[in-house]
């Protein structure tokens, strides 16, 4: 939570409204766990050229257990919207171990974040959990479609929006029970 001297700061230079419903804390947190996200792809980009020794299945493998380790990390420090609703960035890793480190990769890194996710529950577990293999299949997917070839920036968008696209699409559907 923030420091209510903070607040009040921040209340009389842009009004109570924004204090009122805790954007500052919130973008706060997201802004944190994009740095979470950020240390995990930076690491990986660091450590990759140190394993290169290894053989591709077990590179694959470490990456695996990267991505799904800075997937938890990233659902450590989300934003709960509601009780049970977390919202976060683990998405991003979940999609690069699918589309860099293949199907070895993509299986840790989703056992990793699943597993995760079931532990804290909530109201929203399922669909987190059903949210993951989705991200998981849609980097998979990009895998098997773009294997070896040069990549436009239009094709990153195509194969980039769909993530976050669900991630929002499940908060709103979640919003209201049927």
């Amino acid at each position: 939570m923030a420091d209510p001297r903070v607040l009040r700061a921040f209340r009389r230079k842009s009004g109570p409204a924004a204090a009122r419903c805790g954007l500052i804390s919130t973008g706060q947190d997201l802004i944190g766990n994009l740095s979470v996200v950020t240390l995990f792809v930076f690491a990986w980009a660091q450590a990759r050229h140190s394993l290169s020794r290894f053989g591709g299945t077990v590179r694959n493998s470490i990456f695996g257990v990267a991505m799904g380790l800075g997937a938890m990390a990233s659902m450590v420090m989300s934003v709960e919207f509601q009780p049970g609703m977390h919202v976060d960035l683990r998405s991003t890793l979940l999609v690069l171990s699918g589309f860099f480190g293949g199907p070895p990769a993509a299986a840790i890194a989703a056992c990793t974040a699943l597993a995760w996710r079931i532990a804290v529950a909530g109201t929203a577990a399922c669909a987190g959990a059903i949210l993951i293999v989705l991200v998981v299949l849609i980097g998979l997917g990009a895998r098997q479609a773009f294997g070896g070839r040069q990549l436009t920036r239009g094709t990153v968008w195509r194969w980039g929006s769909p993530p976050p696209l669900l991630r929002w699409q499940g908060l709103f559907s979640l919003r209201h029970p049927l």
